[in-house]
């Protein structure tokens, strides 16, 4: 484990942007997840100073998550999903109806489409 020494860095309006921008980040997904503001606030300068002596002076891809982020919406998908109600879950999603029909078709195949019981036959 690499153990960073914490810089105290004052005068954050004098950082560059993008270092700004982690920050307020961090210190709000970590005020949404239950912290104070100020344990957001240091936690958060904790964890850019980390990156930064991990990292600094490089150039680094962050992936959006994407991946990550299409799993959750097409397990959404498939939970809404009735059998006919394609063209609206495109709608709601942004997709076109052959691409909730491509999910809906490869989550049947993995065996991953929610059991339902709705009584009766149709």
């Amino acid at each position: 484990m690499i153990k960073a020494e914490v810089l105290v860095l004052s005068g954050r309006a004098r950082w560059p942007e993008i270092l700004q921008e982690m920050t307020d980040g961090l210190i709000s997904a970590f005020v949404n997840h239950g912290k104070t503001e100020e344990q957001a606030e240091t936690d958060a300068l904790v964890a850019v100073d980390a990156i930064i002596f991990m990292s600094g002076g490089q150039s680094i891809y962050f992936p959006m998550g994407l991946h990550r982020n299409i799993d959750a919406r097409n397990k959404r998908i498939a939970e809404e999903f009735t059998g006919h109600n394609h063209s609206s879950l495109a709608r709601r999603y942004g997709l076109s109806r052959q691409h909730v029909y491509r999910i809906i078709k490869k989550l049947l195949k993995q065996n991953r489409m929610p059991v339902r019981d709705e009584g009766g036959g149709s």
